[in-house]
């Protein structure tokens, strides 16, 4: 049954009521608008509001300064003195060799092995006249002649012959033949210090190479001295445009720095290149290099044959044996290039990290280390490590400083005066210094040479490392083992008498032999001499005889 709807009537209010309901909303709001915010307010539960803390823009990455860059050896693990080896590659009897074995023997090196002793090269021939290959097969010959149980012994092996010498060889041939080889710090600290800049090495080429450094089992055992000019490998060369960055200062030289403004085009430049002067690492690690050196010496050899029609000081030089060893560091460093890219995951990649740093080389951008944007020497890539041979540099002159290029860098400063009255007449070139004055921890924890003097000695000061001139190198505060005298012949001949023990050279000499063999060869502890390639003994007074004594102690009235 369907309800039928019933429809009501509408009703309209009238049109002075429909006014007063409108008044009275109106009201309404205007007092919830003006009261309720304050009743709310008063009424609710307070709530901690944590307001966010104010953004400040990210402090600017101060870079460490010299000092906190600076090497901080550990004491040496004991037994270490036993298992070092001294070779050095010299001619027989002469004036530079004997100035190196005599600082070598007072400072507690072992005796050293004489190689090619016996042996003379005209220089001005190609290759040296055979006494770079001599260097490099001589070296291997001993390498090889060691047995399995001595692989992680430590070898260095420093050219006593003399090394490069641009400044000298368009005087003559003579004076770049006789670059002279001192030690200036015990063999402690030279350990030491090897020690040290292989472990910051490592944590270096972790950061550098990334995944790649564990991947590949990379690592850093074997250094070299460093040099500031890629020489006389070409630029253009992977020897040269593969090296990496300098770690050193970028401001090292400030505005100057890595430019060809300087004392010389060289002077100003960061030490990133590879010095053949020295090389220091384990027999077994050393023994690698030496071989690969030896092939690439008979390669250049052979290529020789066929441009006998070029002759002259670059030909010469390019047949080196730091051209060798400077185009093995810079295939190395190419082929580790190579490894960090591959090991690069999609977040490295997608960072930009696919390509290097751009570097400079004597102002030439180098955009790309595996293909860089100018006509250069192209290598392949490989993904073994046949390449990977353990090398480091020396870039902070711990170890050896040379001074081509470095005349002005360092200075003889004794620490126990005011350093500032020191470093004065420096020049507009000269770097910045930063010599503090201080002697490194690990120099103070070690005896000073002299104690091995005798109380009843008449030469028994009793001084410390604070009291005596030591070569210093003052751009980086560096005080160097070993200086390596490769700049003009002058200066080195002003600088022998300034080194602490050549001025009482006589009597030190005399201790030694005292303690070792005598002079004449009828060995009693062996000191103070030489081994030959041979095995035999050479002692001191064989090796520099009275005729070279005048130069050698400048203490009679035949030096003039």
């Amino acid at each position: 049954m369907r309800i039928p709807s019933v429809r009501l009537p509408s009703v309209r209010l009238p049109s002075y009521l429909l006014r007063r309901q409108a008044l009275l909303v109106f009201a309404a709001l205007c007092m919830l608008l003006v009261v309720g915010p304050a009743v709310f307010v008063k009424h609710r539960k307070p709530v901690d509001v944590k307001r966010p803390d104010k953004v400040r823009p990210p402090k600017p990455e101060v870079p460490p300064s010299l000092q906190e860059l600076r090497l901080h050896p550990e004491p040496l693990p004991q037994g270490s003195l036993g298992k070092f080896h001294l070779l050095l590659f010299a001619p027989n009897t002469s004036l530079s060799l004997c100035k190196t074995v005599l600082t070598a023997s007072v400072l507690g090196y072992p005796v050293p092995t004489l190689l090619q002793s016996n042996e003379t090269f005209d220089l001005s021939q190609p290759f040296g006249g055979g006494r770079h290959a001599a260097k490099i097969n001589s070296t291997l010959q001993w390498l090889d002649a060691q047995p399995a149980s001595a692989g992680e012994d430590i070898v260095l092996m420093v050219d006593a012959y003399g090394a490069f010498n641009y400044y000298d060889i368009p005087v003559g041939i003579d004076a770049y033949s006789q670059a002279e080889l001192w030690f200036q710090l015990p063999l402690e600290v030279l350990l030491m210090r090897y020690n040290a800049i292989n472990a910051r090495a490592n944590d270096d080429l972790e950061r550098r190479l990334g995944r790649a450094y564990k991947a590949e089992h990379l690592k850093q055992t074997v250094v070299f001295g460093s040099s500031k000019r890629c020489a006389p490998n070409l630029p253009q060369s992977v020897a040269c445009y593969a090296m990496p960055e300098s770690p050193l200062p970028p401001d090292l030289y400030g505005v100057n720095t890595d430019t060809v403004v300087g004392h010389s085009k060289y002077s100003s430049q960061r030490q990133r290149y590879l010095n053949s002067a020295f090389v220091m690492g384990p027999i077994a690690d050393v023994r690698r290099i030496y071989q690969r050196a030896a092939h690439k010496m008979e390669a250049l050899q052979t290529q020789a044959e066929a441009n006998q029609h070029r002759h002259g000081p670059d030909f010469t030089h390019v047949g080196s044996d730091q051209f060798v060893f400077q185009e093995i560091l810079g295939e190395q460093e190419f082929q580790r290039e190579a490894m960090r890219r591959r090991h690069l995951s999609f977040s490295d990649k997608a960072k930009g990290l696919s390509k290097n740093r751009p570097t400079l080389i004597e102002g030439t951008v180098i955009d790309d280390i595996l293909n860089p944007g100018f006509t250069h020497e192209t290598m392949e890539l490989k993904t073994d490590n046949e390449d990977e041979f353990s090398i480091g540099l020396d870039y902070w002159s711990d170890l050896g400083q040379q001074t081509m290029d470095s005349e002005h860098d360092s200075r003889w400063i004794t620490y126990n005066r005011p350093i500032a009255e020191q470093l004065t007449q420096r020049r507009s070139f000269d770097c910045p210094p930063h010599a503090t004055g201080t002697i490194p921890e690990h120099m103070l924890n070690t005896s000073i040479p002299r104690a091995a003097i005798s109380d009843a000695s008449q030469f028994s000061p009793m001084r410390g490392w604070d009291e005596i001139a030591l070569y210093t190198n003052l751009c980086l505060d560096t005080i160097p083992v070993i200086l390596h005298h490769n700049g003009i012949q002058k200066h080195r001949d002003d600088a022998w008498p300034q080194l602490w023990l050549q001025p009482h050279g006589r009597r030190l000499v005399e201790e030694v032999l005292a303690r070792g063999d005598g002079g004449d060869g009828s060995t009693i502890g062996q000191k103070g001499g030489v081994y030959t390639e041979d095995g035999k003994y050479k002692g001191w007074n064989d090796l520099c005889p009275v005729a070279l004594e005048p130069e050698l102690y400048r203490d009679t009235a035949d030096y003039e």
